[in-house]
């Protein structure tokens, strides 16, 4: 296997491949061949146990950033980070692949962009399953502490802190800590 990520020096590589008659892998069984088949990847970076990751966005999107926790027999895992402002429908995008690191657990700290001032705030929505699944719902608070979120039963992410702070212009910036482990889109 290939591998290219931002610790990789800068510099220039080839790829060649051939039909030498092996087995199909899943992929090439399902498209139904057994040729040579790169795949491309989309991500923003690995992360180890006790590791954040830089922020991303800021500057006209969300500032999101995200914390891996510890989870037994750590192994690397790679990320996709995304912040989208589109006209005011602000959103935040986190995919991981976990491969065995079932029990991995992260923080993410999202700092919305300044929005007009009420009270209450609506309420952040966090989706699941993206467009072809159930519905976005709106984001609950953990149990326990925010030194120990407890889950809530049903949700791979809780909300551990919220802040508002006055923007001017008689606007607010909203920052918000979660807890959890799935692949949600957060949005305001």
């Amino acid at each position: 296997m290939l591998s290219v990520d931002p610790t990789t020096p800068g510099g220039a590589f080839s790829l060649e491949g051939g039909a030498d008659g092996t087995t199909p892998d899943p992929l090439g069984t399902a498209l139904g061949t057994n040729d040579s088949l790169f795949q491309l990847a989309d991500f923003t970076g690995v992360l180890d146990c006790g590791q954040t990751a830089p922020t991303v966005g800021g500057s006209g999107t969300p500032a999101a950033t995200l914390a891996r926790g510890q989870n037994d027999s750590c192994q690397k895992i790679p990320f996709l980070l995304r912040t989208f402002d589109n006209g005011g429908a602000q959103s935040v995008l986190l995919e991981k692949l976990l491969g065995n690191q079932v029990g991995a657990n992260f923080t993410m700290t999202i700092v919305w962009d300044p929005e007009p001032a009420s009270n209450p705030l609506p309420t952040t929505k966090i989706d699941y399953d993206g467009p072809s699944g159930n519905p976005p719902q709106s984001v609950v608070w953990c149990g326990g502490t925010v030194g120990a979120p407890i889950p809530v039963p049903g949700q791979a992410w809780c909300l551990t802190n919220q802040q508002a702070t006055l923007a001017g212009g008689g606007k607010v910036q909203l920052t918000e800590r979660y807890f959890g482990f799935g692949d949600p889109r957060w949005a305001r």
